[in-house]
């Protein structure tokens, strides 16, 4: 009867009446929501804005603008080296974090875990390095690849890879430039650097170029990476909306997941020609594994997968640097005149370019470092989630299930850690000045830490000395008007570069 007697008067409430009925029951939860965070919620004592610790706008904000790193170096420089920038996170700048957060496990102390996003994933019925739930799957998927990145396989990839595109690279800066050495060539380095590390990884995870450098345009396959990077960040956002992700997908993002199908079909049908290549000895990262006898043998599609994988991770990341790095050099002619005066002296010619000796160079390792740390190329954290129990991080009890991470950019340009952290100063890493000895250079782990770093470090060192000596060596270079701001970039996940315009004039006499 009282059923009756309601569904009654319920017919008899306005439109309006009922819209305000709504609206007040959604308030009504929303405050009780943000009460809840503020006092009762298991993060509730950690510090961080009022705004941030009850809702998620201020970081989706800042993370739709493209200004989500700088958002949080502020919250950081307020509140220290740790600071809960949205209800359900925690962000660990302190030294102690990458142990804490990304270091090896111990019975007594568990590591959080990686937090994977299925939305993220590859298409295909495996999982990339990237992708990998399991610490053990994890272990024994990447030494699997691991004797394609060592030293032994970098030695037998220079010349016929690394040093063969480096070539080309300054054979492509030449053309065009006018008999007038005065007049040099104008050109984008951030298009020139992809098309060589791309070209470069082509090679490597292919077995053949993308030809980016020889025709000098983007293919489709990298166009679309790059159009995917800024979307799929955004697309992100959404996840504490699962249900408003769906439909924003549905209803706008459809051609995005079909640009994504193309692009693993691309890779499918890439490692199917370097599969049908077997036997020849060029020394690709296939190659070298799949002569390698081990329990542990690749799938297709795991191959697939981590093709794909090795591509983006192993070209963006690479040109950013080199990118960053030429910018900051022509920012500071002094110490640019410095690396060149080094790399100059040390060769007698571009030909006698090579690995081992550029890794004996000081100030060229100084001058790497120190663009890692001003400009990483993934300048964001990484998520990851405690365990069921309660974890010490840094010193800190938190709470089970807790989303935290380290976040590279304003770890590497904390004042608590670096002096004038904002200025590019590579004199700070060869020790040649007392007012830099106080740095925590231990913080600089741009290639993350611990057993899920990056595996490819070692082989991208060696590649971006390589490429950066090559053009130093060959060519004088000139920062145009419209690259005086480069830096001004938004990040969505990564850095979303701008051309930078640089005038090159070709040094004859080496």
């Amino acid at each position: 009867m009282s059923l009756y007697i309601l569904l009654l008067s319920l017919r008899n409430i306005s439109f309006t009446s009922a819209i305000a009925f709504v609206f007040t029951v959604l308030t009504l939860s929303f405050l009780l929501k943000v009460l809840y965070r503020l006092t009762l919620h298991p993060l509730s004592s950690f510090p961080g804005p009022l705004l941030s610790r009850s809702t998620h706008l201020p970081f989706l904000y800042n993370s739709y603008l493209g200004n989500v790193v700088d958002y949080v170096a502020a919250l950081h420089r307020q509140y220290g080296p740790l600071v809960r920038i949205h209800p359900n996170e925690l962000s660990f700048i302190h030294p102690q974090a990458w142990k804490d957060v990304h270091g090896h496990p111990s019975p007594h102390h568990p590591i959080p875990s990686k937090i994977l996003d299925p939305n993220n994933a590859p298409p295909g019925d495996a999982t990339s390095l990237q992708f990998v739930p399991g610490d053990e799957e994890h272990r024994e998927l990447r030494k699997v690849f691991a004797p394609a990145f060592a030293d032994r396989a970098v030695k037998k990839q220079e010349k016929v890879v690394f040093a063969k595109y480096a070539d080309l690279l300054v054979e492509k800066l030449r053309e065009g430039v006018q008999p007038d050495p005065g007049k040099g060539k104008v050109v984008d380095m951030v298009q020139m650097y992809n098309f060589t590390t791309f070209d470069i990884m082509g090679n490597l995870a292919f077995g053949e170029p993308l030809d980016m450098l020889n025709s000098g345009v983007y293919t489709p396959w990298v166009r679309t990476i790059f159009q995917h990077i800024r979307l799929g960040a955004r697309l992100h956002l959404l996840a504490h909306y699962p249900v408003l992700r769906r439909i924003v997908a549905f209803l706008f993002l459809r051609g995005l997941y079909e640009k994504r199908e193309a692009m693993y079909r691309f890779v499918v049908r890439s490692v199917t020609r370097r599969l049908d290549k077997r036997g020849d000895e060029h020394p690709d990262i296939f190659n070298l594994i799949l002569k390698l006898e081990g329990e542990r043998q690749l799938t297709r599609a795991e191959m697939d997968a981590n093709a794909s994988l090795f591509m983006i991770a192993g070209s963006e990341t690479t040109a950013t640097l080199l990118s960053g790095l030429t910018y900051f050099l022509l920012k500071h002619p002094g110490k640019m005149q410095r690396l060149v005066d080094e790399i100059r002296g040390a060769f007698q010619s571009s030909a006698d370019i090579n690995m081992k000796e550029l890794a004996q160079l000081p100030y060229l390792h100084a001058c790497m470092e120190e663009t890692f740390r001003c400009y990483p190329p993934v300048p964001i954290g990484l998520p990851r989630i405690t365990g069921e129990q309660w974890s010490t991080i840094c010193g800190v009890y938190v709470p089970p299930r807790t989303n935290l991470s380290v976040w590279q950019y304003p770890m590497f340009t904390s004042p608590d850690y670096f002096k004038d952290p904002l200025s590019f100063i590579p004199e700070r890493w060869t020790g040649e000045d007392p007012q830099f000895d106080n740095d925590v250079k231990s913080v600089l782990q741009p290639f993350s830490f611990g057993p899920r770093n990056c595996l490819g470090k070692n082989m991208a060192y060696h590649e971006l000395r390589l490429i950066i000596a090559k053009v130093l060596y060959n060519f004088d270079l000139e920062l145009c008007l419209e690259g005086s701001n480069w830096l001004d970039q938004p990040v969505y996940i990564l850095w979303e570069k701008k051309p930078l315009m640089v005038k090159l004039r070709p040094v004859e006499n080496w």
